[in-house]
């Protein structure tokens, strides 16, 4: 027994979870056909008995149970049934059957139990060892009765399964719940099928009681009624009044006399008799057929007024005839005779006699009561019918009765059932034979001599349509029912074209043709073939038993005109019926006489199957045993014929039956069903019992036998029951692993029968079971849309995780094995993986061989349609596939699979690798076509087979396309094809068929092939045929398969190895002469030693592309041919018609297509138009390598070159193509979801491109730009584009919100967006790398209601762009439902200056293009700004560092230069009104958040980390601004451009550190390089004389300003609001120019002032106290370090009172401050409160050394 845990693979740990633990059901009962809410334990009550222990039961008629109520075996208590067991004991329970303890019945107990209910909570031990026959069949039955749904109440020990209440089964359940079964109902021996070893016919002689026999002269009479050859007189024949006749000797046609009538004057003058006058009413009996025959000759009478012939002659009209006349006494209503005129034989149109020449005329004369009625006063029988003076002449004229030799033999009546077939009995006549044809065609018995011997045959003439034919009554009497007849026939038709003649059968209800599946009786006759021996089989049925009588008759269907000879036509019984089944002698011991048995299906119908009962089994001593059955069959396959096609012997009946009562009259589909639910790790038992009328069709769970939600119950047998009669389903494991479901019968049953219902199922054993007439649910009984029972499959499997062998699929109405598999788990089953670790579609796969399938109405085998795609190859392996109406094996949407082995034929396709299945091998196989055995079956029967058909027969059938276009394609190997001869009627048979089915019109199911074997001398179209992919309109003609070992050479004894390829111009443009040779009739080449392979090119879909074509020429020999490209043109169904699918073929995600496959050598492969040499880039292409193939060489990138030619300036001036849909059409536009098409209104000129249609955010019109000018970092393109928004629902444009970033918002803005693809290698399969870059322009502010707006953005080229084989640009990010139209679409080469890197800083554009926001706020254009018209300022400003922001042009960054950044700025409050802040107060100290002016800082991004930096503020005191006295203040900033700047992704600056919901204004911005960069003076604007403070940041709670004058300039810095002595100024000094061991010089101009302009003197000798004169310090500053500060000038000499004073100090600069990350200078410390005024601050470098200045570092 496989062990469940060993191959549970990657399933949740819940799903192998025992009851109580987390994996157990939440206590919910939720999807359909959920019975309980958590698991069922067994009783612990029951003690040993959960071990199988059964001590101390009690007897049944012990417990005086009250069986009018409800009975429950308690909890703990066996009883053992001690009624009488001989069949006569009935109980029955009207409130129902609980066994809580246990139930026992002896060894082949008998009796009936009828309940509404059976639960099983403790234990049923139910044994039966006899042998299924006569009274022991059902001998223990139980009845599920009742309408009403009943509540199953579990032990207490169980209640919470049930919530504390009841469950619901049902009605008429059995159910077993946290109980166990023992019931072994038939011996582990006892085979339940048995496959059919041979079978024995009865060779008895057919008899026939009622048979035509030879008809017997009247008393005094002969056979001969008239025989007169003239010699000595004309009697009894006279004359017609007014003509005249007389004996002609030595006239007639062998010189003897005849008689001769002329001088006729009406066209009834002629010779006649009366044959009531000869006396001759007592020898003719009425009804009989009598033979007339006579020599005859016409001729124009001498002196006539005649033409030259008479009419007969010339047209074909008033030809001889025989008439017979008759009159009665009468009177009629007239008072005259009745009279009556029948003629017998007339020779008029094609069987016309000539003038003057002797000629044979017969006919078969029937007289009637009237002719000889006792008041006849004539019956005349007379030549006439010529035109008058045409004189009629006779000769050996005859009447005679027919002879013996014109009826069956007595002693042999049954020999033949055709009576004359050979025309030989009663020349000339054709009796018994009839004539069926139209006027003026008639049938001969003619004769010919052949190799000198004579032979009469049947010749018909004249016909005029396809039924005229000879017919006659077969002996209908001898027919006994499946009887096998051969029919056979000799046929020659006079035609220039080959025409089939068709036999038809006629009863008085039926009309068939004789000829497997409506085959032609003879196929392919003609004048040229001459005569044909057609021979066909047939058997009779009970309707030609029973039938009065049956016609036999040709026809030729395609042939109205032509002349028709038959002869020798036989029907001669070949095979009696039989009643004789050779088996297995393993059946004796247990089957029995009046079991039912089946045997099933050898036909391509399932129902064709017999179910019998037995008569009698006897042991023939061979291993063999002969079971004899009550009624007779016709002969199946057996074993004997070949054990590929042997059916199976199946047993029908067991000794233990479970059905339901028959009283649901409301719903006749609702029977009892049988459930094991809810009860994990208990093995049950259930052997051996017959489970019939189960099932409730429509309600989900309520099955004949239904394993329900079990978990693990390893050990559990259900084996060798039956189901049949099944309304729904049969075997239902759900939700349950390791079971054992082996040997079991089902039999005619609705909707799915074999059966693993959710998907997560798993490790179960499913050996050896059979079922047939597995039939589809009506729709009315369907248990939900979800369900597929109304396409039945006897096997139904929804994991791939378990174990099939053996098993037998004998006839469904659909399927017989159906491999479905989802990608999750479904129904109940979902609670058990949580975490979604079961995908059924890839999970691991068990294995599944030695089965077999036969006799199904679709498919043997179907992986559909969702597919299997393993990690490891699935081997199916050793399966057998025969007579099934569809394909033998259907493999669809799949990938990896394998079909190793087996036997596979008489199927519509034996093996379909279907379209999108990757990866398919198919090896060692058996392939037959149209079999010898079913084609003498077929035709015996009558049965339906394959041929002929609209679609012929096929072996292996391969499509042309692959579900991935990175897959392999297929692998045929060791496959011996058999029977696929087109002859006869079976055309297009053949053995590997390309299947004409296209995607795009190329073939990229790349094939090889090894090791096949075909009949020897089968010509190549019964092999191989490409033929009808060949003529598909589209398709491009570029197949290739490998053929490893000229298995399909044209030369078959060649095993020279090559390609098979299309017979296409390029195909083997590159060959030598004569290396591809025609495969005759397959519609391709064979190439010997040739090596292909395959470069693919994806391009965009454009129009313009249509005409693109790949040229590739041999670098050696010049030699050069264009692959076309291929495009999968996707169409829907739209108001009834077929139109294109704009959506599906130009979404991003589509690519045209080139795929040159070419043998070995150098190349050099360019794009160009189609018809012209000029080049034709499409913009871009992505190219890949199909897989190395077996074969080499090959070529490869060493022996290819690709040519991308130079781009032209103008085809770079614009990335992108018909911007503006200008060419009428959307040419080059595609879409990233939402569809496309023309907007009649374009910006600038007639048309805009639109979405159409869209869905979700992300889409929009798009196109590919042109990679090749996207080629280096350093370039910079400007995009703008015009855009308006439509309501899709009404036309109506729609407004947006340029601030608006929020994706999903209803009022966001389109942006312009990147898809950049790059190929991480060259080969198919090889990883892609997407990336997305956006946006690369976005809407502009103010957006203008019904105008034309603007979207606009710049970009610099980065590695990830240059390095991208396709970009795809995209107008994305508005609402659904809105179609984003666009114009003047335009992608430039721009320059960005670096003048001002801040771009459109001062506004006046008057829109907001390079400006963003950061934070949750928006932005807009304000009127009036700075000296201008137009400003920038937020709105709704939600944090404190939510702004405008701008990304700054790092082309313009030199790493180690300074910039600033300075700008005009306003302030609002929320709403609106102009306000001011205090520059002295900073963010954060003492809580300060508001009244704050603004920081600028800096946002560096690289990659995935984000630094912020702060740059700049206000730094001078802030001027009262206000709405009614607008005031600007101004910002600045300093920073250096360090290596982190200059090597980030994007630096963006931002205002940040300002009270939220506050709103901010600037204009004016601009950022510059502070120059002059003089390394010399270090210092920037130390002198003022910008007029601002533009680089000097302020230290502490200070107010910074220019003041006028300056030290003997114009300007200087006052520093007030000075709160302590360290409150001052600072800069940044740049580390990176400062040189070690040199001297620098620091220097300031200083006064000192009180606020109100006192002077204020310090003592530059103090070093403490208030009068302590400021002086300068160096800081550095380094990550994780603390702060270094060293004072390194001061002032000197005296101090001036209110003058100008001298700070000064020499340094060199330390190694710590030559490497700190930060270094800067401060000047502080004078007293607090005090002003300082500074001017001429300098760095400068010294041309000295410390040495020249007396050595160290000077300080002061």
């Amino acid at each position: 027994m496989r062990s469940y845990s060993a191959a549970v693979g990657v399933l949740a740990a819940a799903v192998l979870a025992p009851s109580g633990t987390d994996g157990a059901l939440e206590a919910d009962i939720g999807p359909a056909g959920e019975m309980a809410a958590e698991d069922f334990s067994p009783l612990d009550c029951n003690g040993a008995m959960n071990n199988g222990v059964f001590a101390n039961c009690v007897s049944w008629s012990l417990q005086n149970y009250d069986t009018a109520a409800a009975v429950t075996i308690p909890c703990g208590t066996c009883v053992d049934m001690d009624l009488p067991g001989d069949g006569t004991t009935e109980l029955r329970f009207m409130g129902g059957l609980d066994i809580q303890g246990a139930l026992r019945f002896p060894s082949n107990w008998k009796g009936k139990i009828t309940s509404k209910f059976i639960f099983v909570q403790g234990h049923l031990v139910i044994d039966n060892n006899a042998k299924v026959e006569g009274d022991n069949i059902n001998g223990l039955e139980f009845v599920l009765e009742g309408m009403d749904d009943q509540p199953f109440f579990p032990n207490a020990e169980n209640a919470a399964s049930c919530r504390g209440t009841s469950c619901e089964v049902g009605k008429k359940p059995f159910v077993v719940a946290g109980g166990q079964l023992h019931v072994n109902a038939l011996p582990d021996t006892c085979p339940t099928w048995v496959p059919l070893l041979d079978v024995v016919t009865d060779d008895t002689p057919a008899t026939a009681g009622n048979y035509p026999t030879a008809p017997a002269p009247e008393n005094g009479c002969t056979n001969d009624i008239i025989d007169q050859n003239f010699e000595t007189g004309y009697e009894p024949f006279m004359v017609s009044l007014g003509s005249d006749g007389a004996l002609n000797p030595g006239g007639s046609h062998d010189g003897t006399s005849s008689f001769k009538v002329e001088n006729r004057q009406k066209s009834w003058q002629g010779p006649f008799v009366d044959l009531a006058a000869l006396g001759l009413k007592d020898c003719i009996v009425p009804g009989q057929t009598y033979l007339v025959q006579a020599m005859a000759k016409v001729s124009i009478e001498a002196g006539s007024n005649n033409s030259t012939y008479s009419r007969c002659h010339r047209l074909g009209t008033e030809c001889l005839g025989l008439i017979v006349h008759a009159a009665t006494k009468g009177p009629d209503d007239d008072g005259k005779p009745f009279m009556k005129w029948d003629t017998f034989g007339e020779f008029e149109y094609v069987n016309r006699h000539l003038d003057d020449t002797w000629f044979q005329f017969t006919a078969e004369v029937v007289f009637d009561d009237f002719h000889f009625a006792n008041d006849s006063l004539y019956v005349m029988m007379y030549f006439g019918g010529p035109e008058a003076g045409v004189s009629i002449e006779i000769d050996d004229f005859k009447m005679v009765l027919p002879g013996s030799g014109l009826f069956p033999d007595p002693l042999a009546v049954c020999d033949d059932l055709v009576i004359n077939g050979n025309a030989e009995n009663a020349p000339p006549h054709k009796f018994p034979w009839n004539f069926i044809g139209n006027l003026g065609s008639a049938v001969t018995v003619k004769s010919e001599t052949v190799d000198g011997t004579a032979n009469n045959y049947f010749a018909i003439r004249g016909r005029d349509g396809t039924y005229p034919s000879i017919s006659t009554e077969l002996i209908s009497d001898c027919v006994v029912r499946q009887s096998q007849y051969t029919i056979s026939a000799k046929v020659r038709i006079h035609s220039a074209d080959e025409q089939d003649v068709r036999l038809i059968l006629k009863t008085p209800t039926k009309t068939e043709s004789v000829g497997s599946g409506g085959a032609p009786f003879c196929v392919g006759l003609s004048a040229q073939k001459g005569w044909v021996e057609c021979s066909r089989q047939f058997q009779f049925t009970e309707d030609h038993e029973t039938a009065t009588s049956i016609e036999l008759s040709f026809m030729v269907p395609d042939d109205e005109a032509s002349d028709i000879d038959i002869d020798n036509v036989s029907v001669v019984r070949s095979a009696a019926p039989l009643n004789q089944f050779v088996v297995s002698n393993s059946v004796a011991s247990c089957w029995g006489a009046g079991a039912t048995i089946l045997q099933t299906s050898h036909t391509l119908s399932r129902e064709d199957e017999n179910v019998l009962t037995v008569e009698s089994i006897t042991d023939n001593g061979d291993s063999t045993a002969t079971i004899r059955t009550t009624t007779p069959v016709a002969k199946p396959s057996s074993e004997a014929d070949g054990s590929n096609y042997a059916v199976e012997m199946a047993l029908l009946d067991r000794n233990v039956k479970i059905a339901p009562e028959s009283d649901d009259s409301i719903n006749p589909f609702h029977g009892a069903h049988f459930t094991i639910a809810y009860t994990p790790n208990v093995a049950q038992t259930l052997t051996g019992v017959h489970l019939s009328g189960m099932g409730q069709q429509g309600i989900f769970g309520r099955y004949p036998i239904h394993l329900q939600m079990n978990g693990n119950i390893e050990g559990s047998d259900i084996s060798r029951n039956v189901v049949r009669g099944s309304n729904q389903r049969c075997y239902v494991v759900q939700g349950t692993h390791g079971v054992n479901l082996e040997h079991n019968i089902a039999h005619d049953t609705f909707g799915h029968c074999f059966m693993l219902e959710d998907g997560i199922e798993q490790n179960n054993t499913i050996n050896y079971n059979l079922g047939s007439q597995t039939k589809a649910t009506p729709e009315d009984g369907i248990l939900s849309i979800a369900e597929s029972d109304m396409f039945s499959a006897t096997f139904w499997m929804s994991n791939p995780l378990n174990y099939l062998q053996g098993n037998i699929a004998a006839g469904s109405e659909d399927t017989g094995f159906w491999y479905e598999f989802l990608e999750l788990v479904r129904g109940p089953s979902v609670r058990l993986d949580p975490d979604y670790d079961v995908n059924p579609s890839s999970f691991l796969f068990g294995h599944f061989k030695e089965n077999r399938f036969h006799s199904n109405k679709g498919e043997g085998f179907k992986l559909y349609p969702n597919g299997y795609f393993p990690e490891t190859r699935a081997i199916f392996k050793d399966n057998i596939s025969v007579k099934n109406k569809g394909d033998g094996i259907l493999l669809h949407n799949s990938r990896n699979l394998g079909v190793d082995g087996g036997f596979y034929g008489d199927n519509r396709m034996q093996i379909e690798v279907d379209k999108q299945a990757d990866d398919i091998t198919v090896t060692n196989a058996l392939v037959v076509g149209f079999s010898d055995l079913y084609q003498m079956e077929s035709e015996a029967g009558g049965l339906a087979s394959h041929c002929p058909a609209h679609r012929p027969i096929s072996g292996v059938q391969l499509h042309s396309f692959l579900r991935f276009r990175d897959s392999k394609g297929y692998h045929l190997e060791n496959i011996t094809f058999t029977n696929f001869e087109e002859g006869g009627f079976c055309i297009g048979t053949t053995a590997i068929e390309m299947d004409k089915q296209l995607r795009d019109g190329h073939f990229d199911a790349f094939a090889t092939i090894k090791g096949l074997n075909f009949t020897t001398g089968a010509p190549m179209r019964e092999k191989f045929d490409m033929c009808a992919l060949s003529k598909q309109e589209y398709f491009i003609g570029d197949l290739a398969i490998n053929d490893l070992d000229g298995s399909l050479h044209p030369d078959e004894a060649s095993a020279v190895p090559g390609f098979i390829v299309s017979n296409s111009s390029f195909m083997n443009a590159f060959m030598e002469d004569g290396a591809c040779q025609d495969m005759e009739g397959s519609c391709s080449l064979y190439c010997e030693n040739a090596c292909y392979r395959t470069l693919n090119f994806a391009v965009p879909v454009a129009f313009e592309y249509e005409d693109l074509v790949l040229e590739v020429v041999d670098d050696a020999t010049g030699k050069s041919a264009d692959f076309p490209g291929y495009f999968e043109n996707k169409t829907k169904v739209k108001n009834n018609v077929d139109v294109e699918d704009v959506y599906e073929n130009f979404v991003y995600q589509r690519r045209r297509y080139y795929s040159p496959i070419v043998p070995n050598g150098n190349y050099t492969l360019r794009f160009k138009r189609k018809d012209s040499n000029d080049d034709l880039w499409p913009m871009m292409t992505e190219m890949v390598w199909e897989d190395e193939p077996v074969c080499s060489p090959f070529i490869d990138d060493n022996t290819t070159t690709f040519v991308v030619p130079t781009p032209s300036a103008a085809e770079c001036s614009n990335l992108v193509r018909n911007p503006g849909g200008e060419e009428g059409t959307y040419n080059h536009w595609m879409h990233s979801g939402g569809g496309i098409k023309m907007h009649p209104e374009g910006h600038t000129g007639s048309f805009a491109i639109s979405s159409d249609g869209r869905t979700g955010a992300w889409q929009g019109p798009g196109q590919f730009i042109d990679i090749r000018c996207i080629s280096g970092t350093d370039q910079k393109y400007e995009v703008t584009a015009k855009y308006k928004l439509i309501n899709e629902a009404d036309g109506s444009e729609v407004e947006c919100d340029p601030n608006q970033q929020n994706v999903n918002a209803f009022n966001v803005c389109p942006r312009v967006s990147f898809r950049m693809r790059q190929l991480q290698g060259n080969t198919i399969g090889d990883a892609v790398e997407v990336k997305y870059a956006y946006p690369m322009a976005e809407a502009v502010a103010p957006f203008t209601s019904g105008s034309w707006n603007d979207l606009y953005g710049v970009f610099t080229v980065t590695e990830t762009m240059a390095a991208a084989d396709s970009i795809f640009m995209f107008i994305e990010r508005a609402k659904p439902g809105v179609d984003i139209v666009v114009d003047d679409v335009l992608i430039q080469p721009t320059v960005q200056g670096c003048s001002n890197a801040i771009y459109n800083g001062d506004f006046e554009l008057g829109d907001m293009r390079y400006w963003k926001t950061i934070g949750n706020s928006e932005i807009a254009i304000s009127e009036p700004g700075h000296a201008s018209a137009y400003a920038l300022k937020t709105t709704r400003r939600d944090q404190f560092w939510s702004s405008m922001a701008h990304d700054i042009n790092l082309d313009c960054l030199v790493e180690g230069e300074d910039y600033g950044i300075d700008g005009y700025i306003r302030l609002m409050d929320s709403n609106g009104a102009f306000v001011n802040c205090d520059s002295t107060l900073t963010w954060g100290v003492n809580s300060a958040m508001t009244n704050v002016c603004p920081s600028l800082d800096m946002r560096i991004v690289k990659g995935n980390i984000t630094e912020d930096r702060h740059i700049g503020q206000v730094t001078q005191p802030w001027n009262s601004d206000s709405d009614a006295a607008p005031v600007w203040n101004q910002f600045n900033s300093i920073f250096k451009a360090d290596a982190t700047i200059v090597n980030a992704d994007s630096v963006t600056i931002f205002f940040t550190r300002y009270e939220a919901k506050a709103n901010i204004m600037i204009d004016d911005v601009s950022m510059k390089p502070i120059v002059p960069k003089d390394p010399a003076q270090l210092v920037s604007n130390g002198d003022g004389e910008a007029g601002n403070t533009n680089y000097i940041l302020t230290k502490g709670s200070v107010l910074l300003d220019v003041t006028s004058p300056g030290y003997e300039s114009n300007y200087s810095f006052v520093v007030s609001n000075r709160a302590k002595a360290s409150d001052g100024i600072s800069q940044t000094i740049d580390n990176t120019v400062l040189e070690a061991g040199v001297m620098y010089k620091l220097h300031a101009k200083l006064k000192l002032l009180m606020p109100s302009g006192v002077a204020y003197d310090c003592d530059p000798t103090a070093n403490l106290g208030l009068k302590k004169c400021p002086g300068v310090s160096l800081r550095t500053q380094n990550p994780s370090e603390p702060a270094f500060t060293r004072p390194v000038a001061t002032v000197q000499g005296e101090w001036l009172s209110g003058g100008w004073n001298s700070i000064e100090g020499f340094t060199t600069f330390t190694t710590s401050e030559l490497m700190s990350k930060g270094l800067m200078y401060f000047i502080d410390g004078a007293a607090a409160g005090v002003d300082m005024v500074l001017d001429n601050i300098e760095l400068r470098k010294l041309d000295i050394t410390p040495s020249e200045l007396g050595g160290g570092t000077a300080t002061s």
